[in-house]
């Protein structure tokens, strides 16, 4: 005991601390929209990994790929723990439309490519998307959305099309197809009394960004079927991304990750022991590790 702190409580406590979860991955792949993924949709302590993090450091591993594997990636699997680490493919929704909203799953593509990308690793591979599950469409932006089915519009092959305003909303609402409601709530020409168009063209670039191309695609489809709330719209992207499959995925690293636990807890009450700060509380421990193990 030095200065009234328990080393081997210190230990103790970390041992029984919440799972953390370290995402890693080439730069470009997504790692940080992927830690948002995990945090907001299965609660978990995940973060960005730190340059030359140990492999003792996290209790999960997240190995983030956008495609099919590098050299880089094989080389990042050959190193992680096999037995704690859950890889993801992390933008399966660029493979193109989700075939049913009432039952979303990913275009077949993103399952060839996450089977691919598993026989190359030689670790199994989830397809998600972490920017649908992180989407939060505002009020503004659904009101486009249900305009946009009105007129029968979709997203184009070249997305960036789509960013280019038709008049079919203005910037507090809906209006018909040629025109744009100004800041008085008159109707008037497209652009007219206020940046009707200007606005559109925000809302429609915001859509891309948080939803890609797919997501917009699925969302516009949800409102022709109805879905008129942002938090319906938000449910399906959310459902649709897969991330929620993670946590059985994760369940299964429960053993590796107790038993990563309680080795390191053991070489804590070891040199603990050896100091000989708190000699009988950690050697106490140790026996009763011995025997649970």
């Amino acid at each position: 005991m030095i200065e009234g702190v328990s080393h081997l409580a210190d230990a103790v406590r970390e041992h029984g601390r919440p799972l953390s979860v370290a995402v890693i991955g080439r730069p470009g792949t997504g790692r940080k929209t992927m830690v948002r993924a995990l945090r907001r949709q299965l609660s978990l302590d995940a973060r960005v990994a730190a340059e030359h993090m140990p492999l003792s450091g996290p209790d999960l591993w997240c190995h983030v790929l956008s495609g099919p594997p590098r050299a880089a990636d094989l080389e990042l699997a050959g190193r992680l723990p096999a037995d704690r680490t859950v890889v993801v493919l992390t933008k399966a929704d660029v493979y193109g439309p989700v075939p049913d909203i009432s039952a979303p799953v990913f275009a077949p593509g993103a399952s060839a490519t996450a089977a691919r990308c598993a026989r190359e690793l030689g670790r199994p591979v989830t397809p998600v998307s972490a920017l649908w599950a992180v989407a939060a469409p505002t009020g503004p932006q659904v009101a486009l959305l249900g305009a946009l089915a009105d007129a029968g519009e979709r997203v184009p092959e070249v997305a960036g099309r789509f960013t280019m305003p038709s008049g079919v909303a203005g910037p507090s609402g809906v209006t018909g197809p040629s025109e744009v409601a100004g800041p008085t709530g008159v109707s008037g020409p497209p652009g007219a009394g206020g940046g009707g168009r200007d606005d559109e063209e925000r809302l429609r670039i915001g859509l891309l960004r948080t939803m890609d191309r797919w997501g917009v695609e699925l969302a516009i489809r949800a409102a022709t079927d109805g879905y008129s709330a942002a938090g319906q719209i938000e449910a399906l992207l959310h459902t649709a991304s897969g991330i929620r499959s993670l946590a059985d995925v994760i369940a299964g690293r429960a053993s590796a990750v107790a038993g990563a636990r309680t080795r390191a807890l053991a070489v804590a009450a070891e040199r603990i022991a050896a100091r000989g700060i708190e000699r009988a509380a950690a050697e106490t421990l140790l026996a009763d590790l011995g025997r649970a193990g």
